[in-house]
């Protein structure tokens, strides 16, 4: 079926072959004629990872079961197409937790491998990877390969954080942990600036199950970065709260003809926010499913950015140089006056491999409505990560090519080389993968 396929920023749309298998024998029928194929889960990624021009993208939201679960050992084997809330209210129910847990419910596990994202305190839980045990990858050339750190360990590797450009996974081993404590008591902490932001994410690093930021990074001179860390620690008393998960789509954003941030719009708002967090309770008893997905409840903050969409750049820079982000950052927002609708900051330990979004150092987050002002602040953001030794999430902005890439990423040449190894005929094929040249 030929359909409308767009980012999730709403900066790239791309008329596509899709089809939604809901057996996986008929995964043969989409790769019999050959055409380049991509997986696609929920078609939340911000850059058009899972769709290309003559690119037939392969739904993974028909194979959404959980196929063994080991109550004993918190082992779980699920299709890649199950949503993160529903997994979530399966494994929860039975006392597990998947650790790793991006901000929305209806992201797939397939999209949470391809991407190797990162949840809520990085710095204690890692990447996806750290949670994957093994899985099962199907390739046209290839036929089935089960994939682990002991068994084809260097297709496992290119596989997670290897943007869908392996095959298409039919089944995954995921590994849980204990949910302990039946709420999260999270406290807000007013900090004036991103330096001390920073300060107060390191005191609770080690205890903390939500550690993440809210800054204001709109130009105010003296009080640029003021805003709040939020710590998440578990708590005994229990809290009774239903689970009432709400959709994420690309398309409901363009509804709306015109973008509501402006300069004016996002102060305001930006001041709303602030006033609301000081009037209400510093210190808040949440229940799990609030807790692990902090995004569901406010998906209106995406349909403001209007047809046109909207731009995220995310950087992770060492702690030494954290500080040269600090300087520059500001002088660079009052240049190009662009509003900053979301500034967030997260603590990040790991190692990079490959074009993993992983490492020690500070991750900044930052997005602005799309057009030629947010493209030149971004442009001014590549030099800055550049010139700091830093990374840029390539999952995030559909703007950034190969030779960006390549100076940003040490491990580009080997994913490059390794991946046109496993799949020389480019059957696997998207967007990203061509402007990326790999």
């Amino acid at each position: 079926m030929r359909m409308r396929l767009s980012s999730f920023d709403g900066t790239e749309s791309i008329v596509a072959d899709c089809v939604a298998p809901s057996q996986h024998q008929q995964l043969a029928e989409a790769f019999c004629d050959g055409m380049p194929v991509i997986p696609r889960g929920a078609g939340l990624s911000y850059c058009a990872v899972s769709a290309g021009e003559g690119v037939r993208s392969v739904s993974s939201v028909l194979l959404n079961r959980v196929l063994n679960f080991d109550n004993i050992n918190g082992i779980i084997d699920v299709e890649p197409g199950i949503c993160l809330g529903n997994l979530f209210k399966f494994t929860t129910q039975r006392g597990w937790i998947l650790p790793v847990m991006p901000g929305h419910p209806s992201i797939t596990i397939g999209g949470c491998i391809g991407c190797n994202v990162h949840g809520k305190n990085q710095y204690r839980e890692g990447n996806f990877i750290g949670v994957v045990d093994s899985f099962t990858l199907r390739h046209p050339d290839h036929g089935e390969i089960r994939c682990s750190r002991d068994q084809e360990a260097t297709l496992f590797q290119l596989t997670i954080g290897g943007f869908g450009l392996t095959g298409f996974i039919t089944s995954v081993r995921l590994k849980l942990k204990p949910l302990g404590c039946p709420a999260v008591r999270l406290r807000r902490i007013t900090v004036a600036s991103l330096a001390e932001t920073v300060e107060i994410m390191e005191q609770y690093k080690q205890q903390a199950e939500l550690l993440y930021s809210w800054n204001n990074l709109n130009f105010h001179g003296g009080t640029f970065g003021h805003g709040f860390v939020y710590v998440g620690v578990p708590a005994s008393s229990p809290v009774y709260e239903k689970a009432i998960f709400r959709h994420l789509k690309s398309d409901e954003r363009s509804r709306m003809p015109l973008s509501a941030y402006s300069r004016f719009t996002t102060r305001l708002m930006f001041d709303v926010y602030s006033l609301s967090q000081h009037l209400s309770a510093e210190d808040k008893l949440i229940g799990w499913a609030r807790a692990a997905f902090p995004v569901n409840g406010s998906e209106f903050y995406f349909w403001l950015f209007g047809q046109r969409g909207f731009r995220e750049y995310q950087l992770l820079v060492p702690h030494s140089r954290w500080a040269e982000i600090e300087e520059a950052l500001p002088s660079l927002i009052r240049r190009r006056k662009v509003p900053i609708t979301l500034g967030s900051v997260k603590l990040f330990r790991g190692q990079s491999d490959l074009l993993h979004f992983d490492g020690t150092g500070m991750v900044l987050t930052i997005d602005v409505p799309e057009g030629d002002d947010a493209h030149k602040f971004f442009e001014d953001l590549d030099r800055l990560t550049l010139s700091c030794g830093g990374l840029v999430n390539l999952a995030k902005d559909g703007r950034v090519g190969a030779d960006f890439v390549s100076r940003v990423f040490p491990g580009y040449d080997r994913f490059k080389r390794e991946l046109r190894a496993f799949d020389p005929r480019g059957r696997f094929d998207s967007s990203l993968r061509r402007r990326l040249n790999v």
